[in-house]
């Protein structure tokens, strides 16, 4: 699974600066600053690209990832082990 680390001062992002994607299972994650994430299906490598290249990544999660695709929302942070 490949991760992309987004510049939050570059991009101005208020909810999210990180998403990772599973070319081979199309699955996207997306990591929220409060520690949640939502898990994507179904999705490919075509809108993953549009995502990174929005100039509103926010609107373009809520305009058309979440209307659109099937999603999990985890809102419990995750551990790491030490």
């Amino acid at each position: 699974m490949k991760t992309t680390t987004f510049n939050q001062s570059i991009w101005n992002l208020p909810t999210f600066n990180k998403i990772s994607y599973d070319k081979t299972n199309n699955i996207l994650i997306i990591y929220f600053y409060n520690h949640s994430r939502i898990e994507f299906s179904d999705i490919s490598e075509q809108v993953v690209f549009e995502l990174i290249l929005s100039t509103d990544k926010d609107c373009f999660l809520e305009q058309t990832l979440l209307p659109n695709y099937p999603y999990i929302q985890f809102n419990e942070r995750t551990s790491k082990l030490s």
